[in-house]
């Protein structure tokens, strides 16, 4: 039985009444929930609260006695992220250690740090296991903190004068050898990028005032906070951490130094969002918030030109490029090399490359990255630049052994048996009949591989590797503005991607045999 053309007017209506009130009501309700104010722990039950990967501050949540783990973690790479999705509104508060916080609130207006805390905290840095080095450690700490270096630390790295915070060359012997310090540079005042590119802070100042009274010299390396416990667990770094809290937890799988700070953690939310916050306040810009000119300048100085942070910018462009040009070169040989070896040897090789090549391809890269930067080389000091350039070596390699299949399955069996029947060698075949014939499959398919090659060694910031994103990231953790950064970072891969896609565009062109002309053609051959 059908409806009729009035009737389904009246269905269609009624429909459209319908969504139209439920999304009202939605939005209603949404927008009393983001104009209810926070005025107590218990307010943010069943919020959603954003943390830094690999951070225990969810644990704390667990712990409180208000809030008893009753909110909807959202994990976040960098602390910028977490302090944007605050911003944005997609997450409620954000948790930090009141140090952090207090420079997030000092850099955005519009947040404000919740007056209760979650839990106190104290900070130590991580040593592996039984490290005969915790001992002399502690007790160098002891004797200058007894001497008031907590206090002096205080004043250098959480006070006002910007001259003051610089890490002073090291000026002693370091004759007992070198500590391998691990730290994360996203956490201020504790560890940030200086005006040389290098991690500064308050516990990197730490780490060299006791190394001197140990008598070691110190090596840095910059790594993201969930890359610290692998580090030291893998015997990489002699000790790790610049914001990392002493938990039990973690005490199972490494040793700690006594504390080194003391504070505690708090929620950061938009400063709107608070009960009892100055709503007018916060209303009003000054003038250059107001000006959007004269906030793009602010936010380009801040991003290249203060702190000589452009410098940060160029040296992970460099490292990105090598790491991208050499894989690529590597990977060509590898995979022509796999592809070669299965020409000349019979099916069990090729039933064995086949499964090493599957096993490659089946790995995430950035897994495939971690396990050969942490396990398989983790007891062996191997720059993480070669460990990135062996791994994308290997899945870049894989693929061109997969091109170098398909392409040449492509030319017909006639074109093979006819230079054997002209007397070429099985070399000779390949090379000077199937090969050129193939290029034509196969280029086009390269092209897509090199420049999802570029944009894949992204991910090479986890295993402490300074590349160009990871560099837009410590200039965001620096700076808390994602804007110039990140579109930096977009920019250059977008421009260098589609530079390598023209050249080999380019040479696709000219190995075309369609585009060669009748000189080209009859080259060696003599007219009559």
């Amino acid at each position: 039985m059908g409806f009729s053309q009035a009737r389904k007017k009246q269905l269609i209506t009624f429909l459209m009444s319908t969504c139209i009130l439920m999304v009202s009501m939605f939005t209603l309700s949404a927008a009393a929930e983001e104009s209810a104010g926070f005025s107590s722990l218990s307010d943010f039950k069943g919020k959603q609260i954003s943390m830094l990967t690999g951070t225990s501050f969810d644990v704390y949540m667990e712990k409180n006695e208000i809030l008893k783990g009753d909110v909807d973690i959202l994990m976040q790479n960098s602390t910028v992220d977490s302090i944007s999705s605050v911003i944005s509104g997609k997450s409620d508060a954000v948790i930090m250690d009141l140090p952090i916080a207090e420079i997030a609130v000092a850099e955005h207006e519009e947040l404000a740090i919740f007056p209760e805390c979650i839990q106190d905290d104290a900070y130590g840095f991580a040593f592996p296991k039984g490290s005969p080095l915790v001992s002399p450690f502690n007790k160098a700490l002891k004797k200058l903190m007894d001497d008031g270096l907590e206090k002096k630390m205080a004043e250098k790295w959480m006070g006002n004068d910007e001259a003051l915070k610089v890490i002073n060359p090291p000026d002693w012997e370091g004759s007992k050898g070198t500590l391998r310090y691990w730290a994360n540079t996203g956490a201020p005042p504790m560890c940030y990028l200086g005006s040389d590119g290098t991690p500064v802070g308050y516990a990197v100042d730490i780490v060299m005032q006791v190394a001197r009274e140990m008598d070691y010299k110190v090596e840095i390396t910059e790594c993201a906070f969930s890359g610290l416990i692998p580090s030291v667990l893998s015997g990489k770094a002699d000790l790790a951490g610049a914001s990392m809290s002493i938990t039990e937890e973690r005490r199972e799988k490494v040793d700690f130094s006594d504390p080194f700070y003391r504070g505690g953690s708090f929620l950061v939310v938009r400063k709107d969002r608070l009960a009892l916050s100055d709503k007018a306040g916060t209303a009003e810009t000054n003038e250059e918030t107001g000006n959007l000119i004269a906030s793009i300048r602010n936010s380009f100085y801040k991003t290249f030109i203060q702190e000589n942070r452009g410098n940060v910018f160029l040296k992970g462009f460099l490292n990105t490029m090598i790491i991208t040009i050499a894989s690529m070169f590597l990977g060509c040989v590898f995979g022509f090399s796999l592809f070669f070896l299965c020409r000349k040897t019979g099916k069990t090789v090729f039933s064995i490359v086949q499964t090493v090549t599957g096993v490659i391809v089946g790995i995430p890269a950035v897994v495939l990255l971690m396990v050969l930067f942490y396990v398989i080389f983790g007891k062996h000091d191997i720059s993480g630049i070669i460990v990135s350039i062996m791994a994308f070596t290997l899945t870049f390699g894989t693929s061109v052994f997969s091109m170098l299949q398909v392409g040449t399955g492509a030319i017909d069996i006639g074109q093979t048996e006819g230079s054997y029947a002209l007397g070429f060698s099985d070399n000779e075949t390949l090379f000077r009949v199937i090969l050129p014939q193939a290029l034509m499959h196969i280029l086009p398919i390269f092209k897509g591989e090199a420049v999802s090659l570029l944009k894949s060694t992204a991910i090479v910031g986890y295993i402490a590797v300074q590349d160009l994103t990871r560099a837009g990231d410590m200039i965001r953790s620096r700076t808390f503005d994602a804007f110039f950064s990140l579109i930096s970072v977009a920019v250059i891969y977008y421009v260098v991607g589609r530079l390598m896609g023209m050249l080999i565009g380019k040479l696709q062109k000219s190995l075309d045999p369609k585009r060669r002309n009748i000189d080209r053609i009859l080259m060696g051959v003599k007219r009559v």
